[in-house]
Order: structure tokens, then C-alpha cells, then sequence
């Protein structure tokens, strides 16, 4: 994979730094911001508007510590990093009880300097403004390149302003002096506005490659908490927030282009139709919109999840084809060979009903268990009839499951969780066969309310959905770990 990660910054410390020493005196860490403007481009609101971005700095390197141990409020600094991520475990306390408040895991991001250098002393706002403006096009500059770890999420405003948020995998390009030398990857946040955010929605996907032409920006968001102690609620400050804007994308590896997309577009036209594609970040929504009219057709979802909505929201929603299947696969764990297992091997498999009993099937179908020919897809571990090698079945979060593999025999992973692990189809042990039980139950479909099933349009949309342009996309792009349906 391609890695770049390159952060160039010149600013004014915003306050002095914070510098944390040993008992002995030796230096720990130093961490400030510096007040930045961005470039020219499309963006010279931003700067009309003196919008400071206060990128979050964080120094382990003693020497570059000590320079910085030597830098004020006010000084001008030029500095050369990477944007790096860590994993976090935050401890906000109640101001009224002072009981602390649990908080999940979460990745900071802040940026590592590699070099850097006091330009001026004790500059003046007005003279560091001037200053900033005149080199504007280096105060703040990203140069990223990543592989998405997830589906964007795009939202349009009411205001009709669309935004696009994706997470990208970076391979570390720099050895970071006293980090964890077993990270190698770090994983920032993008947001694309605008006719950059559409393009980004329609020609991005998981394991999409890009580059990223932008700057970083900075935000401290504000989160309401309530105490379990007291009950007391309250604003709490979380970590600043850096994530990277675009002033440019380049779509360098698993990316619809836009030839593609413009190409189905063209091709649902000639037929006399004009799609529009509309995006939700959650899985109720498009199915609720269905009902209502408000949409005509959407393609997310498995027949089991569509009749378990059916049933709890009382809709009457129908699939009227399939279009694609993500099998699930077997990966290794400390055995590397399904024809070498030794006795009570642990196997790990989710713990949702749904792909539990998938991940058993394909341990069947690899010859691994024996299950009640009864069960089928909601197979349980209470339905192995045989167990020859006496595995021992491990069951977790579908998402934990890549993370536990040294601690497993093997796993059976779903194609999201292996795509955004790293994990292709040449490293599988095992897949899902495209006619077993599990493709043709769990092929994404479109839906559609029922008795619109033959509205203008919709097999035309089919048509094109099981047409050349898409299979070859699919195929391209996923490289086995999804594969089309007719």
C-alpha cells in the first residue's frame, strides 16, 4: 500500500507550551497548538474571516522537547510532522459529586513533529497576522495518503450543503522516537464539503484508496454528560478534534470513477430514468423512508434483517432482487492450516445471532463440526452434533474479532471487519461458497413497498444493477471479498 503523511505548519504558539519532565528532569512530552490560516484555493472566506485553525501538537522526541522547553506565547514556529492517532481512555469527572464518568475508548489524533524551529520571538496579533497571511499557503498543509477503513457517511443540510466523513488507515512513513514501535497505522478522520463531499460519496468505498490534498482543521466539541452517581447532567469539553479538509481528493486505488458513475447514470437514462441517490448514515431511516413514499427503492440490507424490521415496525416492505453478497471468511489465527488443527483449539465466531450461525455453517462446510441439519442459519453452538477436533467456540463482537486473532486458533470474520483490518482474500483459510446457504440468504437487496414492485423504473434499475459496469466494479474494486449477485 502507498504511504504518505505529511503535516507542514507555520503559526503563533497560542500559549506556552506544556512540558511534563521525570523526577530526574529528563524531558516526557510537550504538547501546545499554534494559530494557523489556510491557503488561498477555493477557500478565501476562511481567511477573509480570519479563521484560526489551532492544530493539537504533541512532542515525545527529548530533543525536539527541549527545543520547544526554550518557545513562548507569541512566537512564530515552523514545524515538519506526521498526523499520528492513539488510543485513549478518557476521564471526565461530575463537577458536582466528583464520581468519574465511564467513557468508551476513543482515538486522539494530534500531530508529531519531526523538525521544528522558532522563527520569531514575542509577535504582536497584528504582526502575526500580517505575517500569517503572507504565507498562508504553508501555514497549514496536509499531505495524506490513506485507505478508507469504512463507508463514508454524507449529510445534506437544510440548506442543501452536503458533507462527507470518512476514516482512512495511514501506514506510519516516519519511525515516531518512544512510540508504541508495534503501532504502524494510524487512523484520521477526513470531511469533504460540497461538490468535493458528492464526488466523495458516489466514487468512495471501503478499502478505497486517495490521496488528500488539504489542511487540518480543529474543533473541541461539546458533549452532555449525566452523572450515574448523582444524576447530575452536565457540558463537558471533550479532546480537541483534528481532522483533515480537503482541498482536493485524487482517487488512486478501489474508487468508482466518475466516468463509472456517470456511466450508470447514462445508462438508467437512456432508459428513460433519472436516479437520485440519497444517503443515511443508519439502518431504520431508509426503510421508514419506503414506507412513507418518500423513497422509491434502497439497497442496504439482508431478507432477514428486511423481515425482522417488517415485523417490529409493522412495514410492508418487499425485496425485489439481489445485487451483491459479502461472504464471510475463515482467517488464522495461531493455525495456519485447516488440515492441521490440534485438539481444543479456541475458534472465534460473533456472538449476534445472525452471523453466529453463519460462521458455524462455514465450519461445517469446511468439514471443522457436524450441526443439526435442522438448524440452518440460526444454528447455535447447542446445534453441533460433532466436534472432532474438540474445538472450543469462542464467541465475541463481530468487530473484536480481526484485533483477537493471536489469541485464537482461527476466526470467522465478516468482509467488512477483514476489509477494514487489512485482511484479504489471499490471506483466507476458507470463504462462503457463492451458492451456499448464507449467499443466498444473505445477499443485499433492493426493496421497495410492496405493490410497488413493478413502479416505472425499478427493473430498469435492476437491469442496470446486474449489468457489466456494476460486476466489474464489484469485482475491481473488492477483490473477491465481495462478490456480485444476479
Amino acid at each position: 500500500m502507498s504511504r504518505h503523511n505529511e503535516i507542514i505548519l507555520y503559526g503563533k504558539m497560542h500559549k506556552d507550551p506544556l512540558i511534563r519532565l521525570t523526577d530526574d528532569g529528563d524531558f516526557v512530552m510537550a504538547r501546545f497548538s499554534l494559530d494557523t490560516i489556510i491557503g488561498n484555493r477555493d477557500m478565501q472566506s476562511y481567511v477573509d474571516k480570519l479563521r484560526y485553525q489551532q492544530p493539537w501538537i504533541l512532542a515525545r522526541d527529548s530533543e525536539i522537547i527541549e527545543k520547544i522547553s526554550d518557545y513562548h506565547k507569541n512566537d512564530m514556529i515552523y514545524l515538519k510532522g506526521v498526523l499520528t492517532t492513539q488510543e485513549i481512555i478518557k476521564r471526565p469527572t461530575c463537577p458536582n459529586c466528583q464520581s468519574p464518568i465511564p467513557i468508551d475508548k476513543a482515538n486522539a489524533t494530534y500531530i508529531t513533529p519531526i523538525f521544528i524551529k522558532r522563527m520569531e520571538q514575542n509577535v504582536t496579533d497584528a504582526q502575526a497576522l500580517e505575517l500569517l497571511k503572507d504565507s498562508c499557503e504553508i501555514s497549514n498543509q496536509a499531505m495524506i495518503v490513506g485507505t478508507l477503513c469504512r463507508d463514508p457517511q454524507s449529510f445534506t443540510s437544510k440548506k442543501g450543503k452536503t458533507t462527507t466523513n470518512y476514516q482512512l488507515a495511514v501506514n506510519r512513513k516516519y519511525f515516531i522516537k518512544d512510540g508504541d514501535p508495534m503501532v504502524k497505522t494510524d487512523y484520521p478522520w477526513v470531511r469533504s464539503y460540497d461538490k468535493i463531499a458528492k464526488n466523495d460519496a458516489e466514487a468512495l468505498s471501503t478499502n478505497s484508496e486517495v490521496l488528500i490534498d488539504g489542511f487540518i482543521n480543529s474543533r473541541i466539541p461539546t458533549r452532555k454528560l449525566t452523572c450515574e452517581a448523582c444524576g447530575h447532567s452536565f457540558d463537558w469539553n471533550d479532546l480537541p478534534v483534528l481532522e483533515i479538509i480537503p482541498y482536493s481528493v485524487e482517487y488512486l486505488k478501489n474508487c468508482k470513477s466518475l466516468e463509472e458513475i456517470d456511466k450508470e447514470k447514462d445508462e438508467l437514462a437512456e432508459k428513460g430514468i433519472k436516479l437520485d441517490i440519497v444517503e443515511f448514515t443508519d439502518y431504520v431511516q431508509p426503510n421508514l423512508a419506503t414506507e412513507s413514499g418518500d423513497l422509491d427503492a434502497n439497497y442496504f440490507q439482508h431478507t432477514p434483517y428486511l423481515e425482522q424490521f417488517n415485523k417490529e415496525q409493522g412495514t410492508h416492505l418487499v425485496a425485489v432482487g439481489k445485487v451483491h453478497f459479502e461472504p464471510m471468511s475463515i482467517y488464522a489465527g495461531t493455525v495456519k492450516d485447516l488440515k492441521d488443527i490440534p485438539a481444543g483449539t479456541k475458534v472465534g465466531i460473533p456472538n449476534d445471532a445472525t452471523n453466529g450461525g453463519r460462521a458455524l455453517l462455514l465450519l461445517e462446510a469446511n468439514g471443522l463440526i457436524k450441526l443439526n441439519p435442522d438448524a440452518g442459519v440460526t444454528a447455535t453452538k447447542l446445534d453441533i452434533t460433532e466436534n472432532p477436533y474438540n474445538l472450543e467456540i469462542v464467541e465475541m463482537e463481530a468487530a473484536q474479532l480481526p484485533l483477537s486473532l493471536s489469541d485464537l486458533g482461527f476466526a470467522a470474520i465478516n468482509a467488512n471487519y477483514a476489509l477494514q483490518n487489512k485482511l484479504t482474500q489471499d490471506d483466507a483459510l476458507a470463504t462462503e461458497d457463492a451458492e451456499s446457504v448464507a449467499a443466498k440468504t444473505y445477499g443485499n437487496v433492493v426493496v421497495v413497498k410492496e405493490g410497488n414492485e413493478n413502479l416505472p423504473g425499478i427493473a430498469e434499475l435492476m437491469e442496470v444493477l446486474h449489468g457489466q459496469t456494476v460486476v466489474d466494479f464489484i469485482n475491481n474494486t473488492y477483490g473477491g471479498a465481495v462478490a456480485p449477485l444476479q
